[in-house]
């Protein structure tokens, strides 16, 4: 909060300002908002769980760990923002919510909250089921 400090007090705008701290969508559609939410989780999942377990002893994996991260949210990040996380959006955004001063019309927005930790927690679990389906 005390590095966002300067930017809130210049700032009128809500959006902006909760945009510090939480995702948004860059046009507000439910079902395509969870579903890019949805895609971009469960194609992390997948492919981390993907890479073989002795990639580590070369420091590969870690190489790939990072392209598949970068790829994602290059990806699906700019339809929603780059959640893939449950927690990356939801606890912000509750910070945001307790913390930032009220300026007038304080909205965390949860109307659209729940997506961003709904739509990857559903896409980590197919991921998860279709991996152990397929190479388990």
């Amino acid at each position: 909060m005390v590095l966002y400090a300067d930017h809130i007090k210049a700032t009128d705008d809500d959006a902006t300002i909760r945009g510090c701290f939480s995702t948004g969508p860059s046009i507000r559609n439910t079902g395509l908002n969870f579903l890019s939410e949805f895609v971009a989780t469960f194609v992390l999942v997948f492919t981390l769980a993907s890479i073989p377990g002795d990639a580590g002893a070369s420091g590969v994996s870690w190489v790939l760990v990072y392209g598949v991260i970068v790829a994602c949210g290059a990806s699906f990040g700019g339809l929603t923002g780059y959640a893939m996380n449950a927690a990356r959006d939801a606890a912000p955004r509750l910070a945001y919510q307790l913390l930032a001063p009220n300026k007038g019309n304080k909205d965390p927005d949860w109307a659209y909250g729940w997506i961003p930790v709904a739509a990857p927690i559903c896409g980590a679990i197919a991921a998860s089921l279709l991996w152990m389906a397929v190479f388990a």
